[in-house]
């Protein structure tokens, strides 16, 4: 499956052209960073897309720990991702600003890679969500 290329949260375009993720391991990343940056509901041909930010994890009184066990289960979801692991949600309570860190094995086209991933949602900014390989195959 391929799907269109983004840099940037944009659309990618060569010479006129958009451009399609053509390999297995930049098609998955691209497809956890997606579903962590929409909130659930706002894509009207599929309501159930992305993470329930509003509803079960911004606010006072959420457990990061449930936080950190929905993230999990949301990115294990996600096809080509093998397994979740050391999620860690962290609440900067001056600033508000909650970080989730979590490892991803993740399929690529010659095996499975292991990646870290950082999501970050504060007050008044954009919610961030970046994947970065650890290593090299496994």
């Amino acid at each position: 499956m391929s799907d269109l290329q983004l840099t940037d949260n944009d659309l990618t375009i060569e010479g006129g052209d958009l451009v399609l993720e053509r390999r297995r391991y930049e098609d998955v990343v691209q497809a956890v960073t997606v579903t962590l940056q929409t909130h659930r509901g706002e894509y009207e041909l599929d309501t159930s897309a992305g993470v329930p930010w509003r509803a079960q994890v911004l606010g006072k009184g959420r457990s990061l720990t449930t936080i950190g066990l929905l993230i999990k289960t949301i990115v294990e979801q996600v096809d080509g991702v093998i397994r979740v692991s050391d999620v860690v949600a962290t609440l900067d309570r001056p600033t508000r600003a909650l970080t989730i860190t979590f490892n991803a094995l993740i399929e690529s086209d010659s095996g499975a890679v292991l990646t870290q991933g950082v999501v970050t949602e504060t007050p008044g900014a954009e919610l961030a969500a970046t994947l970065m390989p650890l290593g090299g195959l496994i």
